[in-house]
């Protein structure tokens, strides 16, 4: 009995907060019987319940994400959308960098796995649609690059991106290459046409939209939680739902000959959808430790040049 009770103890520490219910002489007499405690007793129970917090972040996460793919494999229409967030993924998460390099080009695989037809003959592993994703994950990635390295600086933050070895950079420009080469051979026939009908224009500029609307949703989640504010999310918002729909409906409304108000309008509304469900999953794998944050950074110079960061978890 006093084993199993020790037991419960070392996994589940006592929480300092008195029980909700609990006012006036009750709750004095709570604090009386159980003083606030020490610094060094609280930290327990802190990192007790962030470990909770990143499972649960990370089944919310991992439902969403399955969801979204097995649909995909029905109707491919959340293919670019993942495909953006691999990108992001691949500049400011945690681990190895080649391991997420592999990781991405065997999710994309998975996604481009289907059934159906469209504008793009979309199917089973087929390289125009491969190409595509490939595409989404390199411009979201690139984009998300340049943006964590200019938004950490202008609110004087540490970075979240990887200072990697020289294996790691042999690495990334190998993952570039591959890239570069999958949307080549996926799309030089496609590129070879005379001239491309409004439907695949339009396929392409919404995939183009698509990688650079991500990118600028994750502005809040390439500046580390401590040194955000309000101003930036603000900043997020009004370039997904003004900006971007703006540039779009013009584009869409010319080749469609629908009205600009309409257009806007749809297209805000498309984005006002897309921006909750990808925030969602950003901050549902933040909350998991999926990305890298300031402490994750090499303390040296020395681990830095011998990619002592890889080996972090």
């Amino acid at each position: 009995m006093n084993s199993s009770d020790a037991s419960r103890n070392e996994t589940e520490p006592r929480d300092a907060s008195p029980p909700a219910r609990l006012a006036g002489e009750r709750l004095e007499a709570w604090y009386r019987k159980s003083p606030p405690l020490a610094s060094d007793d609280r930290r327990p129970i802190q990192e007790y319940n962030d470990r909770n917090l990143a499972i649960s972040a990370a089944t919310a996460g991992l439902l969403v994400v399955t969801f979204m793919s097995l649909v995909n494999v029905v109707i491919p229409v959340f293919g670019p959308f993942l495909a953006s967030l691999l990108g992001i993924w691949l500049v400011i998460g945690r681990s190895n960098l080649i391991a997420r390099c592999f990781s991405v080009l065997a999710a994309l695989l998975f996604l481009t796995f289907k059934a159906g037809n469209g504008a793009m003959n979309i199917g089973m592993w087929n390289e125009l649609y491969l190409a595509g994703l490939t595409m989404c994950t390199f411009l979201a990635a690139v984009l998300s690059y340049v943006l964590a390295l200019v938004v950490p600086r202008a609110y004087q933050a540490p970075s979240r991106l990887a200072q990697f070895s020289l294996r790691g950079l042999g690495g990334l420009i190998l993952a570039i290459g591959l890239a570069a080469a999958l949307t080549r051979g996926g799309m030089t026939e496609f590129l070879q046409q005379p001239a491309w009908n409004v439907d695949q224009r339009a396929i392409v500029v919404s995939f183009i939209a698509v990688s650079v609307n991500t990118a600028l949703v994750s502005l809040n989640v390439l500046v580390p939680k401590r040194f955000r504010d309000r101003k930036l999310f603000w900043i997020s918002v009004g370039m997904v739902m003004v900006v971007t729909p703006a540039i779009e409906g013009s584009i869409f409304s010319n080749w469609f000959r629908i009205p600009l108000p309409i257009a806007v309008l749809g297209i805000a509304v498309l984005h006002a959808v897309v921006l909750m469900i990808v925030w969602s999953i950003l901050f549902c794998l933040e909350l998991a430790g999926a990305f890298r944050d300031e402490e994750d950074l090499p303390s040296t110079t020395t681990e830095a040049a011998t990619g002592h960061w890889e080996e972090m978890e």
